[in-house]
């Protein structure tokens, strides 16, 4: 299936703007009506374009967090209405609560930066 120049254009839109753009805009942008808009997004994309957008304004939160450890200037940056709402898509999108998921990102970050493999160390067949 040929993609739309149309589809291409509200990607663009939704990744500039972090996810944070608002559905009716975009479909009011492309001349449609909003249920015609969902629907022709899911058909081609394969989810919903509020669910695209929400993938992208959290991948947007998870580089914030790179530069910053306060939650709430992570939500704020990334267009979340307050730092509940962040956690409760945050939970959401990966099972867990930011600072358990963040910790173990760290171990396993210090786990294979520090991780020595000797050749033939594990091996059983000697």
């Amino acid at each position: 299936m040929d993609t739309d120049p149309w589809i291409s254009w509200v990607i663009n839109q939704i990744i500039a703007t972090h996810g944070t753009m608002r559905i009716n805009e975009l479909a009011q942008d492309v001349v449609l009506s909003r249920r015609q808009f969902g629907r022709k997004f899911t058909e081609r994309i394969g989810v919903s374009p509020k669910a695209f957008s929400q993938i992208v304004q959290f991948q947007y939160a998870l580089e914030l967090a790179n530069t910053t450890n306060k939650l709430v200037d992570i939500a704020f940056e990334a267009g979340y209405t307050d730092q509940s709402h962040f956690i409760k898509e945050f939970r959401k999108h990966t099972a867990s609560i930011p600072s358990d998921f963040f910790l173990f990102i760290k171990i396993m970050s210090h786990f294979y930066k520090n991780k020595k493999y000797v050749q033939g160390k594990n091996d059983d067949t000697h």
